[in-house]
């Protein structure tokens, strides 16, 4: 059990991490609600805790090492529970009075009479009267029946805490010549706060707080040397003290004080969330001496924009306090965040802001059809991998959720996926300070039958509710669509050539394709696109869209190693003629790094993993069996194709031929497709079926033409 976010660099200050007693609040929708109460403070032995409290929560750890509770469940075994834990709650606190739990996650609230402290335990032993911050965690986890269930929770405190750095301090100044001492010093000697909500929800509501009047009658803090301590600036590294939290300088004299740079206040005021930005906004009080004479400041907690923000549980609110331009007055920064983070831009982290998911890698295929925008398929002869960044103002999680296909529902039953963070949290520094935490998700092969699919919660570490989605699928469907794949012919050898069902890029099925111009709208063009999917030229990782003489194209040839740069992306690579090659230097192995009997899918081949570029005798038998027909005379013409004896169609796109200057050819009617083979440094063989003849053509590796894939090999059910 840990107090900060998992993976975090930082380290609170060891008694704002203290848990005295912990209580488990958990709901099934079998069992209903239970409440587990710690056990009382004089327990100290597990053997006792055990016998006499069995029901009760046994908590053992420090701050440094994290916590370590238990507790005998009375409900719920069997079942996905919703798991609430409160640590630190009174040790008189009545558990009695919370009696549901839609009550405790919408209405139980805590009220502060005094600033709520959090008072060192270090030298005081009775829980009782020493103070811990209340903290607030959360889960949802299936509990096996009659076994351990080993839970981790990562628990936030509800308070938010204000350090105040006074940098218009000059050094040599103290309390006893503050007002005759260094000219132009602000000497801080008390601090308060203003409009502080006064109580809490036990469990956290983003920008809602209780509907209670504010208070500004706790106390002030005003100990110089205790309270208000002199310093000057770390000496340590951000990596070291990230929060940057100035080295106290020991002062008795004004010569003592010559050493110190500035006065600090940290770790010594907090509030509750104050939600209310509009009638009663939460603001600091200064007092002190400035060129002789007493000032007292009100710094309201307002954006660069003068707009007041709420104050959140488990922030940090930092004041500096500077000298203003012509040193006749002090002027205020606030900078805000998450609890020991420390940034210099006056901003407040969301804790609503949903993760921003970049540089998606592994073996998945993108599944476009689908709802959810980020879909990856992996084909389920095959071990699937999916690396992620994912960055927000608190550092984001994981969570998974498994598809349960004779329920039609989703949950937290599954073990199929594994999700581990890798490396470290980096900090990105940027307009608003956020945290980037790198994912890696694995998943084994399996024999078949029912597509998996699981979903990732990628949420902010705030909120799990502010999160986006991807939804990875193990599929017994061809990679990127719901259609089944299909044996279509059989090899020399007497295996089956398992086709996929549609091209690559296409998404639907080709039972119909129009004859289009060079001058057609987008709506034609994306049409015939869905069908067809991508132009691929000999032996290229990456295709083209066919938009008429919108098409992009650009002047080659250029090298192979740089054909898979961003900027050749969906371009077609022309060469100034209508023969040759798009690249400058040659690679036979770029589809097919073996042989015609014996096939190993080559670097560049761009089918999904799991499956490959057929090969020229594998097109020929199949092309054997393809029928062409015009669906309609139109005009515009409608041609389809079908492979005999099965249900897989084939695309009639013919070839394409483009160049730069919107110059684009294409032999539309006829099924064209490119094997594997490569025949010269230049030429490959198309084969093609019109609906007067089958053919193969040498052609030139410059044009292009679609990719059907079939499966590299027959899976074992």
């Amino acid at each position: 059990m840990a107090t900060r976010a998992l993976g975090d660099p930082f380290a609170s200050g060891k008694e704002e991490k203290r848990i005295d007693r912990l209580a488990f609040f958990v709901h099934t929708a079998e069992d209903g609600f239970q409440v587990y109460p710690p056990v009382p403070d004089d327990v100290t032995d597990p053997d006792v805790a055990a016998a006499d409290h069995p029901n009760a929560v046994y908590l053992s750890g420090t701050p440094d090492d994290g916590y370590e509770a238990t507790v005998a469940l009375t409900a719920g075994g069997g079942y996905v529970a919703d798991i609430i834990a409160i640590a630190n709650l009174p040790a008189d606190y009545d558990y009695n009075q919370i009696v549901t739990w839609q009550g405790l996650c919408d209405s139980v609230a805590l009220h502060a009479a005094t600033m709520p402290a959090c008072l060192p335990g270090s030298a005081e032993t009775d829980k009782a009267v020493r103070n811990a911050f209340v903290m607030y965690g959360d889960i949802r986890k299936e509990l096996k029946k009659e076994e351990t269930n080993a839970l981790s929770f990562v628990l936030q405190r509800l308070v938010a805490r204000i350090d105040i750095t006074n940098e218009a301090y000059a050094a040599g100044t103290i309390l006893a010549n503050a007002a005759t001492g260094p000219e132009n010093s602000f000497f801080l000697t008390s601090a308060r706060l203003l409009h502080a909500q006064p109580a809490a929800f036990v469990v956290p509501k983003p920008d809602v707080t209780p509907d209670v009047v504010t208070t500004s009658d706790w106390a002030a803090i005003i100990g110089i040397g205790t309270e208000i301590l002199y310093g000057k600036p770390t000496t340590k590294d951000i990596a070291t003290d990230p929060t940057q939290e100035p080295e106290a300088v020991p002062v008795t004299t004004a010569d003592d004080a010559k050493a110190a740079t500035l006065q600090y206040a940290w770790h010594t005021l907090y509030t509750y969330p104050n939600s209310d930005t509009e009638h009663a906004p939460t603001a600091l009080e200064i007092k002190g001496t400035f060129r002789g004479t007493e000032i007292t400041r009100q710094i309201p907690f307002v954006d660069k924009e003068g707009n007041a923000f709420p104050v959140e549980g488990n922030h940090r609110y930092l004041v500096r306090i500077v000298k203003a331009p012509g040193q006749t007055d002090i002027a205020f920064n606030i900078a805000v965040s998450e609890w020991d983070a420390v940034d210099t831009v006056n901003v407040k982290p969301d804790q609503t802001e949903v993760p921003e998911i970049a540089n998606i890698g592994g073996n998945g295929t993108p599944n476009l059809i689908s709802d959810v925008t980020k879909t990856y398929d992996v084909y389920y002869t095959q071990d699937g991998e999916l690396t992620f960044e994912a960055t927000c103002p608190f550092a984001p999680g994981v969570r998974v959720k498994y598809y349960d296909s004779h329920t039609d529902s989703w949950s937290t039953k599954g073990d199929w996926l594994t999700v581990e963070q890798v490396g470290s949290t980096e900090i990105v520094t940027k307009a608003d300070h956020s945290y980037r935490n790198s994912f890696q998700v694995t998943f084994n092969k399996f024999d078949g039958g029912v597509t998996r699919k699981a979903m990732l919660l990628v949420h902010n570490g705030g909120s799990e509710v502010e999160c986006d989605t991807i939804l990875v699928r193990h599929v017994v469907t061809y990679p990127g669509t719901d259609f089944e794949p299909e044996a279509v012919a059989k090899r020399d050898d007497g295996s089956d050539i398992i086709l996929a069902p549609v091209n690559i890029g296409a998404t639907k099925i080709a039972d119909g394709i129009r004859d289009v111009g060079s001058s057609e709208t987008d709506e034609v063009y994306e049409a015939n696109f869905e069908q067809i999917g991508y132009f691929f030229q000999w032996g290229r990782k990456t295709g083209v869209k066919y938009m008429g003489n919108r098409i992009k194209a650009i002047r080659g040839p250029i090298l192979i190693a740089d054909e898979n740069r961003e900027e050749y992306r969906n371009v077609y690579i022309g060469n100034g003629s209508l023969n040759g090659s798009w690249s400058s230097d040659s690679d036979s192995e770029l589809w097919n790094a073996g042989t015609e009997d014996t096939p190993i899918k080559g670097r560049n081949d761009p089918c999904p993993p799991g499956w490959r570029v057929t090969t020229k005798k594998e097109l020929d038998k199949i092309m054997d069996k393809v029928t062409t027909k015009v669906v309609s005379s139109g005009p515009p013409k409608i041609y389809s194709a079908i492979i005999n004896d099965s249900n897989i169609t084939l695309a009639t796109s013919g070839e394409l031929v483009a160049d730069v200057g919107g110059h684009v050819f294409t032999s539309q009617g006829q099924v064209y497709y490119f094997s594997s083979l490569s025949v010269s440094e230049k030429e490959t063989v198309v084969v093609y079926v019109s609906a007067s003849k089958r053919g193969e053509l040498v052609f030139p590796k410059l044009k292009a033409a679609p990719i059907r894939c079939v499966q590299e090999q027959t899976p074992t059910l």
